[in-house]
């Protein structure tokens, strides 16, 4: 089946001198993209132009026309006169479905099947929106809530909510702004599910873990391959590894350490590999650890937009590591490493 046109709007829009100057802006690049989209853009107005000039007879008088079939009340007449009737009654028909009606009839016929086409796809089509290194996007979805992506992050959701549950699906990291409803919102990653009624909470999803904080409000937080679930409520914190149940939440600063929002690189106790794939997404680099035994040392620091360099020199000194750069790739090391063990 052809795809519909997703630009169908802004088409009827501008062939209707009723189009605002963000879906011309939308429509202008549409068309400058493909010498296709232009012809495609061109047949459109041309159906709808020579659809506007047809001259289509008036609407029947509908109650004429029901007198027009109703049976006389006099008995039956002959056989030849019953003939006459019906090859009258056959008369008023094919009138009815003169060809110019017809196409009326089939032009209105398409249009509501068009409006339903267009529905059914729309109640069940998923859209996945995704961010590059170094980019955060803020969303909204058809019930109004606003998702915050974080840079290399990947949320797939319906395109119009239906039913009791709301449900997306979640790579990477996000923090949810989600008003109470009587309706469940559910966000599935590879390792959790998150079950909420209205709250605010960050998840992180990267590298067979998922990671939960809740900023306000409450959710229940379980694995979706062990038994056991959490209750997390405002500044509390659960993880799942491995396919592990979620840990015991514990107290933290969702405030502080959801600083990525606004710039910021938080780190509590993190893992330096986890820590070099926060840093390589938000300055799109590449960085390695030489020596597997570095990939556990953790760190906390706060890092308020500055250089890449100040960055790295800072997480050297803390760890007692160095750093090169070699064919466009950051390494992190310790010298003599084999000697230290």
């Amino acid at each position: 089946m052809k795809k519909k046109n997703k630009y169908i709007f802004e088409i009827m829009n501008k062939l209707a001198d009723d189009i605002t100057p963000g879906d011309q802006k939308k429509l202008k690049v549409w068309l400058d993209a493909d010498v296709k989209n232009k012809e495609e853009y061109d047949l459109i107005a041309k159906i709808i132009s020579e659809g506007q000039q047809m001259k289509f007879p008036a609407d029947p008088n509908v109650y004429e026309e029901w007198n027009a079939f109703e049976f006389p009340e006099e008995p039956l007449p002959k056989h030849d006169t019953f003939f006459l009737g019906w090859q009258a009654l056959s008369e008023r028909i094919a009138s009815f479905l003169h060809p110019r009606r017809l196409v009326y009839i089939a032009l209105i016929i398409g249009m509501i099947g068009a409006i339903t086409f267009w529905y059914h796809q729309s109640i069940h089509s998923t859209k996945t929106i995704t961010t590059a290194n170094s980019q955060h996007k803020e969303i909204k979805l058809s019930d109004g809530m606003k998702v915050h992506l974080n840079s290399g992050t990947e949320l797939s959701y319906p395109q119009i909510f239906t039913g009791k549950k709301r449900q997306v699906r979640l790579k990477g990291e996000a923090f949810f702004d989600i008003a109470k409803s009587k309706s469940q919102f559910i966000v599935q990653t590879s390792e959790g599910t998150v079950t909420v009624l209205g709250t605010r909470f960050n998840i992180w999803a990267r590298n067979s873990q998922t990671r939960v904080i809740v900023e306000d409000g409450q959710v229940r937080f379980s694995a979706n391959k062990s038994a056991g679930s959490v209750i997390l409520t405002k500044d509390l914190m659960s993880e799942i590894y491995q396919n592990r149940p979620p840990s015991k939440p514990r107290i933290v600063n969702a405030k502080k350490l959801l600083g990525w929002r606004t710039g910021k690189l938080v780190f509590n106790r993190t893992m330096l590999s986890e820590l070099a794939g926060e840093i390589g997404r938000y300055y799109n680099i590449d960085i390695t650890i030489e020596n597997p035994e570095l990939e556990t040392k953790t760190i906390t620091a706060v890092f308020d937009r500055l250089p890449l360099e100040k960055v790295l020199y800072s997480i050297c000194l803390t760890l007692d590591i160095k750093q090169r750069y070699e064919h466009g790739l950051y390494i992190l090391y310790k010298e003599n490493a084999v000697d230290d063990q």
